[in-house]
This record gives structure tokens, sequence and C-alpha cells, in this order.
């Protein structure tokens, strides 16, 4: 039995009837097929984009958050790297040597983070599915981890980072942001508890970064986006990053000392649209050029609900939706992936291709994983690689006509 208020509120809580979209209407409604996907109206977003021939092309890789299920954007990134290495000359070179912009967001960011180090993708990729399989079990705590422990270890996550990047990059681990320079710009989003708002730890000083941003070192800017999750790792304490704060009046300052809670306070969202935003610049510098901007998901929620059901929802069903579901993540990201295609129909010089699958909780899950689950994770990324997009994308950057460049300031 529910409460009083949910027994009550179908009594007081429906649409006005005399609303011109309310629920009059719809009680005259006999044909309610017409409430789901309407026959006929599909648009295929993922017809492949050929890049131009003869004309210098930079590239930009964005990666989502999502925990273990960064295991099919790891493999995706693999292939990237191997169809770079196709090109004549380029069979010892490594996919940092064609990025002209690295970003991630949480398990984003360890995988950009070692990209842009030079670690090769497919070691990154064995990470995730070997040493990030064990990792993401938890072992050893307790069943009410979050109460009273953090979930996973984040002494345990930054041992074997250290020594993946010790045997494979080009960095030593202790590198700063500052000193990397084969990635000409990296960014990584974590979630300032301090300021209320995500900032971004670029290997660059810029005005939504910390002033001393590049004196930061790699493993602790990895650590801030992905190893920071509120019942997962616990936050991180940074008492010496210095950044840039503004009023509502419009006054700005330096204030010292950040706490970094994950790449988006739980959201875990994406930098689609600040990746964009770059391609412009970059464009806007070299207007001759393309710029091909690669997204790759963790798996999001993009399905829609029955409207027949949700006609059904009164004020408690909404409070619940909105306690339990994190409509930020999949808001946020649909949005700025959105924002992302319209701006390249503003200017054609910029290709957007996005690679993400539809998030089933019974399938996955981003912190804890089975031998089922690794397996459904790795199908994923075999399918999206079949994707006719893909397969041109890999084409393209595997013909040396198209000549890659790196953007440098």
């Amino acid at each position: 039995m529910g409460s009083p208020y949910e027994l009550i509120a179908p009594l007081v809580q429906k649409d006005h009837e005399l609303s011109e979209f309310g629920y009059g209407a719809v009680k005259e409604t006999k044909d309610r097929s017409q409430w789901n996907q309407i026959e006929g109206s599909e648009l295929d977003l993922h017809t492949p984009k050929p890049l131009l021939r003869g004309k210098r092309t930079y590239i930009i890789l964005q990666i989502d958050g999502g925990g273990i299920m960064g295991i099919p954007p790891s493999f995706l990134a693999a292939e990237l790297e191997k169809a770079f290495q196709s090109r004549p000359g380029r069979k010892d070179d490594r996919l940092c040597d064609i990025l002209s912009m690295c970003s991630g967001t949480s398990t984003g960011a360890i995988i950009t983070g070692g990209i842009a180090a030079g670690v090769p993708v497919p070691a990154i990729a064995d990470f995730y599915y070997t040493k990030g399989y064990d990792l993401f079990q938890g072992k050893g705590k307790l069943p009410f981890g979050p109460v009273f422990q953090h979930v996973l270890s984040r002494k345990a996550f930054q041992t074997e980072m250290i020594e993946t990047l010790e045997e494979h990059a080009l960095y030593p681990p202790t590198v700063r942001l500052g000193e990397m320079d084969r990635v000409p710009i990296l960014v990584f989003a974590a979630y300032d508890l301090v300021g209320k708002r995500t900032v971004f730890l670029r290997n660059q000083d810029h005005f939504d970064a910390p002033v001393n941003t590049q004196e930061i070192q790699l493993i602790d800017a990895i650590s801030a986006s992905a190893l920071s999750a509120a019942v997962y790792f616990g936050k991180l304490v940074a008492p010496n990053v210095i950044l840039r704060h503004v009023d509502a009046d419009g006054k700005s300052y330096h204030r010292q000392g950040a706490v970094f809670a994950d790449g988006g306070q739980g959201t875990q969202n994406t930098t689609i649209e600040l990746s964009a935003v770059q391609a412009l610049q970059f464009l806007k510098d070299d207007p001759e050029a393309q710029v091909a901007l690669i997204s790759l998901g963790c798996g999001n929620e993009y399905a829609s609900r029955d409207f027949s059901k949700v006609l059904g929802y009164n004020g408690a069903a909404q409070v619940r939706d909105y306690l339990f579901r994190n409509q930020a993540r999949s808001e946020s990201i649909l949005m700025q992936w959105l924002s992302a295609q319209r701006i390249e129909k503003l200017d054609q010089r910029l290709k957007v291709y996005r690679f993400d699958w539809e998030h089933d909780p019974k399938k996955a899950s981003p912190f804890s994983i089975n031998e089922e689950q690794r397996e459904f994770l790795v199908d994923t990324a075999r399918e999206m690689k079949d994707r006719p997009d893909f397969q041109q994308l890999l084409s393209d950057i595997a013909d040396s006509r198209i000549p890659l460049a790196q953007f440098r300031e």
C-alpha cells in the first residue's frame, strides 16, 4: 500500500480539462499506437562522413565517463591507433602523435591520460579488460561499503596506473601537465566541491582551469577526475590548487584549495561541446583545414518512455524519478551531442563522430562487473566497430592521402 500522499495525488493532480495539450484531448484518443515511435520517421545520424582527401586534418578525441564501461571506448581507440599505424612510415607511432586535442571525464580521463602520455592504446584496453576487471570487483570490501567505507581503493588504482605508465608511457608517472607536449591540448573535467563547479585540468593555461594547472602531475589530474567519486573512492583534497572564482556581480579573484569529486559530481558529464568549441578555434586559425571530432561514449540512457505510462505519473512518481535516475547525465550528454551536430552544420569543415550505446543496467554497471558483463562490453565494442561510419573513419585515418597534422599555437 502506498503512502497517503500517493493515494490522494491521483484525485487532486491531473491535467486541466480545458488545456490545449491536456487530459481532455488524450481520453478522446482511440489509436494510442501513435504515442510511440512514428513509423517512417527514422533519421540515421550515423551515416558515414568521409574526410576530404588532400585537406590538412586535425583530430580531436573525447571520451565520456562510466567506470568499467570504459572497455568499449578503449577498444575503439585501439582500432583508431591501429588504422593510423597502417600508414607508410607510421608503424611505430602512437595515437598521441596525431591528436590535436584529447579530452576525458572520469574513466575517460584514465584512457585519454594514458593516450596523451604515449601509452599504446592496446595496453590501455588490456588494462581495462584484465587489471581493471579485478580492480572494479572491490575485493575485500564490506557488503555495506558505501556506509562504512569507500567501495573501491584509490591507492590500488593509482598503483596499477603508475605501473602501466612506467612500462609503456613516453613520460614518467610524475610528469606535470605543462610538460606534456605530445598532445597539444589535454583536458580533464573534475568537479570542485569548494567552488561548486566543474574545473578543467589542462596542460595549457586557460580561464576555466586552475591558475597553476601546468604544475599539476598527470596522475593527480587523472585522479581528480576519475578516482574521487563519492561512494567509490571518496573526495580528493587539493590544498595547493589555485582557482579563478567569479561572483554573481562579475568580480573575479583567485582562491586556493579545491576538493575534487569526480568528473561531474556523480553525473560524469561529457566534454563534447567543449571539444566542438575548440574545433572552431582550430578552423579559425587554419581556415583551409578540416577537423574530425571523435566522441566515444560509455553507455547512456537514450530510450524514451511509454507515453501512456508517463500519463499516470503523479507528483510522487516524478520525485522518485528525480531522486533515483541520473537525469543530469543523460540530458547533458544528449544536449551536448546535439549542440556539436549544430556546430557541424554551421561549419562543414567539422565532422562529428559519436559512438555510444543504450545502457542497460541489467547487462552492465559502471562500478561492478562479472565475466558475462565483461563479454557483453566487448561484444558491444565490436558492434560499434562494425558500424559503417566507424569503418569509414578507420579507412580515412589509414589513408595517407588525408594529411594528418597536430595543431600548435
